[in-house]
């Protein structure tokens, strides 16, 4: 989840009117998407869908739905396009595929790319708290928590109408509106909640369905958030241990993070150092609570992982500038790619009220806390529900082609929650790739593997060995880098 602005421009007079067979129809213009900070951009045909806020009231409020197309490069494109569902909750797909645009390129060959922003991020009627997505807002649990309560009073829309059961019902009109038949779904994270809801809902529509870091039908998110995360951290801490290099410099990480966390939560220092990217002097304070969110968020790709004990052993000796850059860094990649009102929507919809009773003491032993289970519990008491299906947390089952792929050390979507998924089940690979944290959709072979199993729809394709060359990524024992 990283943040990324991203706009759509006009770049050409003209529309292209496609019509479905039904009266859904969507004028698309020549568009350029742009994401990291209009640093990545992508040739498109961008175009709104109208739709009811409430599908049981077509004459009430209506919303905007921001959909964008990349032309296949084949001159006759096959007949089903590909669909890429983002994370969160709260990401724009538009944003997330302008990002990952190069993983996709081989399938893009033959397949046009449809993209819908879920509604409430991006430009389909976003929900955002302004109040909590300011640049570099530094927050503690309580006034994440005041502020994310009184973000409800200030939207434009009722919330209860943006959870994922209207999100399938509003990808499926575009899927009309254009014309096509079925659709190849690529989902990541939250992304693939949505995806298996569709599945579930439209079977008919689906070809074949890519599931990056698996949410399962049915697991209320939340609490096993810290533990996944203690998890994700253990795994890097015991890699140290087992390598000569690592452990010399860092004999007791897991001291070292705890020292840190207790002094920075007693008496958190306030310093300046230039911002990474933009050289301005920073000031912020930092606070345990900050630091160990830091900590889960770096251990969500192995690059930014294998930087922890180097960061927390500087800051440990009083060095706290790499503590910091780390956690501006951390800041820029959130700031503006979560709505926040969105995933408020969905999480105090779908996931906080099927809780039941919260292990208190395991989250106690975690390095994250209960900080985060409590900031969202006392936000969802201003918020409503929202719509949900009656099927939704049922289990799908589904003979459909499917992917599904995990990585070993992933800290908030481990290899346990794909196979929850695999059940109802019947053609599917599920790959577990070593040493990998969230989200594979760029490591090693998998793009390759991805274009053809969308090709063929036969999940055998990932039986290729390709597989097994994907390595771990050396922990940093000096600031120039890991060991020779």
């Amino acid at each position: 989840m990283n943040s990324f602005t991203a706009t759509a421009r006009a770049v050409a007079v003209g529309a292209l009117l496609l019509c479905a067979p039904g009266t859904l129809a969507i004028d698309l213009e020549p568009c350029v998407l742009t994401a990291i900070g209009e640093r990545s951009e992508v040739v498109a045909e961008c175009g709104a869908l109208d739709v009811p806020l409430d599908p049981d009231d077509p004459a009430g409020e209506r919303v905007e739905l921001f959909v964008a197309r990349i032309s296949a490069l084949a001159g006759t494109p096959d007949p089903d396009p590909f669909t890429v569902i983002a994370g969160g909750p709260g990401q724009a797909s538009t944003i997330f595929y302008t990002q990952a645009e190069a993983a996709f390129r081989r399938i893009r060959q033959t397949r046009d790319i449809v993209l819908v922003d879920q509604r409430g991020t991006g430009s389909s009627a976003p929900l955002r708290c302004d109040n909590l997505e300011r640049e570099e807002v530094f927050l503690d649990e309580e006034e994440f928590s005041r502020l994310g309560a009184e973000c409800v009073d200030g939207l434009h829309h009722d919330p209860a109408f943006f959870t994922t059961s209207m999100a399938v019902r509003d990808l499926d009109s575009v899927r009309e509106a254009l014309g096509y038949q079925t659709l190849n779904i690529y989902g990541i994270s939250y992304g693939t909640r949505v995806a298996q809801h569709y599945l579930k809902r439209y079977p008919e529509h689906v070809r074949t369905v890519i599931l990056d870091g698996v949410v399962p039908p049915g697991l209320a998110l939340g609490p096993g958030i810290a533990i996944d995360a203690q998890r994700a951290l253990d795994r890097l801490i015991a890699r140290c241990a087992e390598n000569p290099a690592c452990a010399e410099q860092y004999p007791d990480l897991r001291e070292l993070l705890r020292e840190l966390l207790e002094r920075l939560t007693e008496s958190p220092p306030t310093i300046e150092v230039p911002h990474p990217l933009t050289g301005a002097p920073t000031t912020l304070t930092l606070t345990g609570q900050l630091a160990a969110g830091m900590v889960r968020l770096l251990t969500y790709s192995p690059q930014t992982a294998a930087l922890i004990p180097l960061v927390v052993r500087a800051a440990v000796e009083g060095d706290y500038r790499p503590l910091a850059t780390q956690l501006l860094m951390v800041s820029e990649n959130i700031h503006g790619a979560i709505s926040y009102g969105m995933h408020f929507a969905v999480v105090c919809t779908e996931d906080i009220p099927f809780w039941g009773q919260v292990d208190r003491e395991a989250l106690e032993r975690t390095f994250l806390g209960p900080f985060q289970v409590d900031a969202l519990a006392r936000i969802c008491e201003s918020w409503p529900r929202g719509y949900m299906d009656d099927d939704f947390a049922s289990p799908l089952e589904s003979a459909v082609p499917a992917i599904l792929l995990s990585g070993e050390d992933d800290p908030v979507t481990p290899p346990s929650y794909a196979d929850m998924s695999l059940e109802g089940l019947t053609n599917y690979r599920h790959v577990t790739l070593p040493h990998q944290a969230h989200g594979q959709l760029a490591t090693g072979c998998v793009p390759r593997l991805l274009a053809a199993f969308v090709g063929s729809g036969d999940p055998a394709t990932f039986d290729d060995p390709c597989l097994e060359a994907v390595g771990e990524f050396p922990i940093f024992t000096t600031r120039m880098g890991p060991p020779p």
